[in-house]
């Protein structure tokens, strides 16, 4: 069984803020999104290392979004978990794995499996009926 996990934190900043943390791993930097909703609706993508840093990726209970400038008053800022859905390594027949490299993929693959599942609770287009039966 996959463990329910929404993976994702929301901030409504007051103001100078530049660290937001999370609860959750992330073995990559290219698994978190940043995005960031100014007042008037306006929401833009950031870009990893232009706008923003990741302290603790690889760590169990989580890490912290480092932003390169102060946010804005009224900001709202949400990091979320996006695992792709990719295979990151191969095996080869006859050689053997490491235990600790094959954990992680297996942990991997287990966060893209719960994205799915937030990504299909957050979406407003689907019948409660058929929601349910997806995922029970």
């Amino acid at each position: 069984m996959i463990k329910p996990s929404n993976a994702y934190n929301t901030y409504i900043c007051n103001g100078g803020e530049v660290e937001f943390p999370f609860a959750f791993p992330v073995f990559l930097e290219t698994h978190l999104i940043v995005e960031m909703i100014v007042p008037n609706g306006t929401k833009t993508r950031l870009t990893y290392l232009e706008d923003y840093t990741i302290a603790g990726v690889g760590n169990e209970t989580g890490g912290c979004v480092i932003l390169k400038y102060p946010a804005l008053p009224g900001v709202r800022l949400t990091i979320l978990l996006a695992v792709p859905e990719e295979r990151v390594n191969d095996y080869a027949v006859n050689r053997p794995v490491s235990p600790d490299l094959l954990n992680k993929e297996l942990d991997i693959l287990v966060q893209c499996l719960q994205r799915m599942r937030r990504d299909i609770h957050r979406c407003p287009n689907i019948c409660d009926n058929w929601h349910r039966k997806l995922l029970h």
